[in-house]
């Protein structure tokens, strides 16, 4: 499939309005989104860093320790798969420098990492479907992001604000890119966007000059 490589510079005259809706900048602020899995029944734990909730037949991570600066998401806690990084986990935790995902996770949540301002660069899991509102707002350290091909789609905001981009690749899975994706990315100079894709939100990549 032929790709069609933007340069960022020309990008934002280039940005169509976006079905999806806009999205709140909610720094300095504890982010209120609640995910569906939220309304099922389960019960708590915690395992190192970390705390869980241990639904039917899965595991999802809801909490982390504000202090850690290293975290390797286990594949599987009580034998029970961890299939998903909940909304907030890692929010504002500023010290946190890296971060390991498991092939098990399909799913990394709105604001799961938003502010995390230590964290210079992270390997979404191949198995990840979809990446959040806001997931990775914020992180003005961050400076490489690896997006796999399991990824469908990539929610607004979900890089706002990764000053310390320099480039990206989205793989030919994706078919949206939401609404102010990558706006204030400034060292962003250029990003590849497969044929794939159908749906660019607005000011998807505003401020990247």
């Amino acid at each position: 499939m032929n790709m069609k490589k933007l340069i960022v510079g020309v990008m934002a005259c280039c940005i169509v309005g976006g079905a999806m809706p806009a999205v709140v900048n909610m720094a300095g602020n504890t982010a209120i989104t609640a995910s569906a899995e939220d309304e099922a029944e389960y019960t708590e734990g915690t395992y190192e860093q970390l705390t869980y909730k241990k639904y039917g037949d899965y595991i999802e991570i809801s909490g982390c320790d504000k202090e850690a600066t290293e975290v390797v998401i286990p594949a599987e806690i009580k034998g029970l798969p961890v299939t998903s990084i909940g909304v907030s986990v890692f929010y504002g935790c500023s010290g946190l420098t890296s971060v390991t995902i498991p092939d098990s996770v399909t799913r990394i949540e709105d604001y799961a990492f938003s502010y995390c301002t230590g964290l210079t660069s992270v390997k979404i899991s191949d198995s990840v479907t979809s990446i959040g509102v806001s997931a990775f707002n914020g992180c003005s350290g961050l400076t490489s992001v690896t997006i796999p091909e399991s990824v469908t789609s990539i929610g607004g905001s979900a890089f706002s604000g990764c000053s310390s981009l320099t480039s990206v690749t989205i793989p030919d899975s994706v078919t949206s890119i939401g609404v102010s994706a990558f706006n204030g990315c400034s060292g962003l100079t250029s990003v590849t966007i497969p044929e794939s894709v159908t749906g660019i939100g607005g000011s998807a990549f505003s401020g990247t000059l």
